[in-house]
């Protein structure tokens, strides 16, 4: 009843392009992100429906047709517009969707044939349906992390070589149906054979994993045929996929930042952290205290203590690619790239924390992070179990400690309070002495 409902009330059948959905990278509303359904309606007319309950209740995106072809696709760009690609001869039917700030109301454009624009798709007098999908990969004259639109379609004038075509997205534009319809890369024949139908996707060992119908020589009907292909093939060299292990070479016990565009799915090398609370005295900085986290998400900054020498962080190729978290839910501010950071900020260096009180002065580093206080809490002093961060210089390579210094208080870096001192690392009062 949801989709026989307005402008289609009167339709007497559809069904939804290659039964499949998209679900969004970008906006979620309650417990799920929003998922979206293109459909053909039996008078080839092509309509466009989300869902933010995961499919209990679902509504039509604008109320006329945003294309009249045939079989559908739709997907999300990275800015959270709504790509709908469609089926038809000698190239393909793009319109697209773009929300209002809030992701609540938005508009279709006018639709446009890819064969009809400068640089668009363009092949023979075939209608097939492909697939569209938005592919992270990175640049290799740049070595940034860009998004790749592709396209699949069969390019002869008859079902037969199925090819795949790409673009570049570039993040500061907003994209109409003509300028994503615009400037696509030439063919990358996947087969020259007779062949239809196809889809892909992203394997999480970084090669796309195509699948199709194909019919070889001398073969009457299809065989589904597999064919796992780098992005570095499908692109003639300029872009390869995003790697998944990140390694740094880091120092025995130091102190560190990390901010990386995935979500970890394990790591080793290091203990991570967030930021847990702040001791100020007379507006000056005295300590951070820091609590250990289990997982990294994308896009966010976090502390480490180095374990070993060296750090390595796995994750899946096909992870989603996350924007900087700021303001920061862990203390801290991640970047992609050096940037000078904030008048106001702290910058971890050499294992001390730094008050950055001019502009222009202090940088980050590329996956990187710096300190953020503004929403960290005061600290709670019964929080001894959490590590403490000096602001200022560590005090290191002491032989003993003074009867003086045995009086006050000491934790372990386990924020274990412990009464007495052997060989290793402890808090004194609140600053890092090494005890020989």
């Amino acid at each position: 009843n949801q989709f026989f409902a307005g402008s289609l009330t009167s339709s007497n059948g559809m069904f939804i392009g290659s039964g499949a959905i998209s679900q969004s990278k970008i906006i979620k509303k309650g417990d799920y992100y929003r998922i979206y359904c293109a459909v053909l309606e039996r008078s080839n007319s092509n309509f466009v429906f989300y869902s933010d309950d995961f499919g209990l209740t679902w509504t039509m995106m604008g109320s006329t047709a945003p294309a009249n072809d045939h079989e559908p696709k739709v997907e999300e760009l990275p800015d959270g517009s709504v790509l709908l690609s469609v089926r038809k001869s000698y190239g393909r039917t793009f319109n697209v969707w773009t929300w209002d700030d809030t992701y609540t109301t938005g508009s279709w454009g006018t639709a446009v044939a890819s064969n009809n624009q400068t640089g668009g798709i363009s092949f023979g007098n075939n209608s097939t349906n492909g697939d569209i999908r938005m592919i992270p990969a990175i640049k290799k004259a740049t070595g940034e992390v860009v998004t790749l639109a592709m396209q699949s379609v069969p390019t002869a004038g008859s079902r037969a070589e199925v090819s795949l075509f790409y673009k570049e997205l570039d993040p500061a534009v907003t994209y109409t149906p003509t300028t994503i319809a615009q400037n696509w890369s030439s063919r990358f024949l996947v087969t020259p054979h007779s062949s239809a139908y196809s889809s892909f996707n992203l394997q999480p060992d970084g090669r796309i994993a195509f699948f199709m119908e194909e019919a070889p020589k001398s073969v009457t009907g299809y065989y589904m045929c597999y064919v796992p292909l780098s992005i570095d093939e499908i692109t003639g060299g300029t872009y390869e996929a995003i790697p998944t292990v990140y390694t740094r070479t880091i120092t025995p016990e130091n102190f560190g930042t990390i901010c990386l565009p995935y979500d970890a799915s394990s790591f080793e090398g290091a203990k991570f952290y967030k930021i847990a609370g702040k001791k100020m005295q007379d507006d000056v900085l005295s300590y951070i205290t820091l609590e250990e986290v289990a997982k990294l998400e994308g896009g966010v900054g976090y502390l480490f203590q180095a374990e070993g020498s060296e750090l390595n962080i796995h994750y899946h190729a096909t992870a989603m690619y996350n924007d900087i978290e700021n303001p920061s839910s862990t203390g801290l501010v991640g970047s992609y790239e050096s940037k000078y950071i904030p008048q106001g900020m702290y910058v971890l260096k050499s294992n001390k924390v730094y008050y950055v009180d001019q502009e222009n002065y202090a940088k980050v580093g590329v996956n990187k992070a710096y300190i953020d206080l503004s929403n960290v809490s005061d600290v709670d002093e019964s929080q001894v179990k959490l590590i403490r961060l000096m602001n200022g210089d560590f005090v290191t390579g002491i032989d003993g400690m003074s009867s003086e210094m045995q009086n006050n208080t000491i934790f372990n870096l386990a924020g274990q309070r412990v009464s007495k001192t052997t060989k290793g690392v402890y808090i004194v009062n609140g600053r890092k002495v090494t005890v020989k």
